[in-house]
């Protein structure tokens, strides 16, 4: 019985390459720039979303969301009987 399942897996030699050269790339990329990125896409889709949610302000209560899932759900209704009038001729 193997005592560390994850190790067994691990221990595949396409996966030790892999793992040896993300180890080598990572070693040589700059910290700084990287946690500057992610901290810049972090904030820009924070920001994204907080100005979406102002913006569309009949999607802020659950009676907004029901109504554009009404719609939706109609437009849907709409299309699958269009679909099924033009199989039947």
């Amino acid at each position: 019985m193997i005592t560390r399942p994850l190790q067994a897996i691990f221990a595949a030699p396409f996966l030790r390459r892999i793992g040896f050269h993300a180890r080598r790339i990572g070693g040589e990329m700059d910290r700084h720039f990287f946690t500057s990125l992610i901290t810049a896409v972090v904030g820009f889709v924070a920001v994204a979303a907080v100005v979406i949610t102002f913006i569309e302000t009949d999607k802020q209560s659950f009676a907004g969301l029901r109504q554009l899932s009404a719609k939706i759900g109609g437009e849907h209704r709409a299309t699958l009987l269009a679909v099924r009038a033009r199989a039947t001729r």
